[in-house]
């Protein structure tokens, strides 16, 4: 593994070392669901 868990304490990541992404990930989702409405595979504007 690389990188640090915990850059103040030196702390090396681990195979169990838990990644906040959820902040990152958001990008990715929404031009992923822009592409689909793009191609007019899914529609924001039906009522669910």
């Amino acid at each position: 593994m690389t990188g640090l868990a915990d850059r103040a304490q030196r702390r090396a990541n681990q195979r169990d070392t838990a990644f906040a992404i959820a902040s990152m990930t958001k990008g990715f989702v929404a031009v992923a669901v822009m592409s689909l409405v793009e191609s007019g595979a899914l529609a924001l504007d039906i009522r669910l």
